[in-house]
């Protein structure tokens, strides 16, 4: 950035890696490091004071007052909520794939607020180019969280199991490919993902698994 000439507009990726296993800091965090979970919130506690340090050098730059900022994680960490669950990649439950998104837009976004509908990453891009005011291409996959409509969020996992998972509103559905088995969550009730409500909800179940199949042919074709 300091290369630049002071009118250049910039975009700048920072991505630490501090949260992934096995959670090694270069200093003492604040919390017990006697267990994984620990040493994961003080590498979360590192990185998050690391990215402190940029933004500090961004406001005694002068230019903290007009630049966008998102942050985000690209994935969850799982320490056995669910059983066979650690780490990020092996199953789709919540504590896998829900992640902090935070937009902060000096001069656009004023005030906080915490959006409640459903949103994915891959809505990131448009809502760039929406917060900047430029078009947002046709076709683009995602749309501008400033839409505050709800839409569905789709994700998928093969690395043990392949696995498929929808979003739509209160409800979570994950389908297991190579068995057929499905597992339907009512979150807003269920937030810790224990009751399978598949069985009882075969309409909706049945309904979801059409969506992910559908979409999943599409991204394979593709």
């Amino acid at each position: 950035i300091d290369s630049l000439p002071k009118s250049q507009p910039f975009f700048l990726t920072y991505l630490p890696v501090a949260g992934h296993h096995p959670y090694a800091t270069p200093e003492r965090g604040p919390f017990a490091a006697d267990t994984e979970f620990g040493n994961y919130l003080n590498a979360l506690h590192y990185g998050d004071r690391s990215l402190g340090v940029l933004l500090e050098g961004l406001h005694k730059r002068g230019l903290d007052e007009r630049t966008l900022f998102i942050l985000f994680g690209d994935h969850g960490e799982a320490f056995r909520q669910h059983d066979g669950n650690s780490g990020h990649s092996m199953f789709l439950y919540d504590e896998n794939v829900r992640v902090p998104f935070i937009i902060a837009a000096p001069g656009l976004l004023n005030s906080q607020t915490r959006v409640r509908t459903t949103a994915s990453l891959i809505d990131t891009t448009a809502t760039i180019l929406d917060l900047l005011g430029l078009p947002i291409p046709q076709g683009l996959d995602g749309l501008s969280l400033l839409n505050s409509d709800n839409r569905m969020a789709l994700f998928f996992t093969d690395y043990s199991l392949s696995l498929l998972g929808l979003y739509d509103a209160c409800w979570k559905y994950i389908y297991e490919i190579d068995s057929g088995h499905s597992r339907l969550y009512d979150v807003c009730r269920d937030s810790e993902e224990v009751n399978n409500v598949s069985e009882t909800e075969t309409r909706r179940a049945a309904v979801h698994r059409q969506r992910l199949l559908r979409w999943i042919s599409t991204q394979t074709l593709n």
